[in-house]
C-alpha cells in the first residue's frame, strides 16, 4: 500500500514538470548582417545564438547574442564586436500539425560597432527598437531549422541615417 501511494504521489508531483516540458528553447545560427548608410555598405558574417521561453502556443520571449566579423568599403573597415537583443515573439502555424511556424519578433537590440580608416578608429554602441520575421520547420516536436530576417537598428550615427539588417539560417531545439 505504501509503495502504491508513493508511486501515485510521485506521478502526481511529476505532472507539473511534464506539462512544462519543451517550453524552453535555444538556437544557433549563421547569417549575414548588413550595415548600410549612404555611400557605404558592409556585409558581415555572423554567428548567433538565442535562448527563449514559450508561454503558450502563441507568445514567447527570447534573448539573442551574436558576434560578427569585419568588412571593408571605400577605405573604411567595420567590425561588429557584438549584437544582442531581447524580444517578444508571436507564432502562427498555417498547418494543422504545427510542423511549420511563422513568427514575428518585436523588441530592443544593441550593437557595438567599430569603424577604422588608415588614420582613425571610432567605436560606437548603438541601440534601438528591433523587429524580425521568420519561419521554423520542425523535424519533430523538439528539433528544427529556422530562417529569419531582422531589422536590428534603424537610426542616425555621426549625423548619417543607417540600417543594420540580418538574414540567418539556424538550428533550434526545445527542451
Amino acid at each position: 500500500m505504501r509503495l502504491r501511494i508513493s508511486a501515485l504521489l510521485s506521478l502526481f508531483l511529476a505532472q507539473p514538470f511534464a506539462a512544462q516540458a519543451n517550453d524552453y528553447y535555444y538556437g544557433l545560427s549563421l547569417g549575414s548582417t548588413t550595415y548600410e548608410e549612404p555611400g557605404f555598405e558592409f556585409k558581415l558574417a555572423t554567428l548567433g545564438g538565442k535562448l527563449g521561453y514559450r508561454f503558450n502556443n502563441i507568445l514567447s520571449a527570447e534573448v539573442h547574442a551574436g558576434i560578427g566579423d569585419s568588412d571593408d568599403a571605400n577605405g573604411v573597415s567595420m567590425d561588429m564586436t557584438y549584437l544582442t537583443g531581447a524580444f517578444l515573439r508571436a507564432d502562427w502555424s498555417p498547418v494543422a500539425d504545427g510542423r511549420i511556424k511563422l513568427y514575428i519578433l518585436g523588441g530592443f537590440s544593441a550593437a557595438d560597432l567599430e569603424f577604422k580608416t588608415a588614420s582613425t578608429t571610432a567605436s560606437s554602441t548603438e541601440s534601438g527598437v528591433s523587429y524580425a520575421v521568420g519561419m521554423e520547420l520542425y523535424a519533430n516536436r523538439e528539433h528544427g531549422i529556422a530562417a529569419q530576417w531582422s531589422r536590428y537598428l534603424d537610426d542616425t550615427l555621426r549625423g548619417v541615417d543607417y540600417t543594420l539588417d540580418g538574414l540567418s539560417l539556424g538550428y533550434f531545439r526545445y527542451f
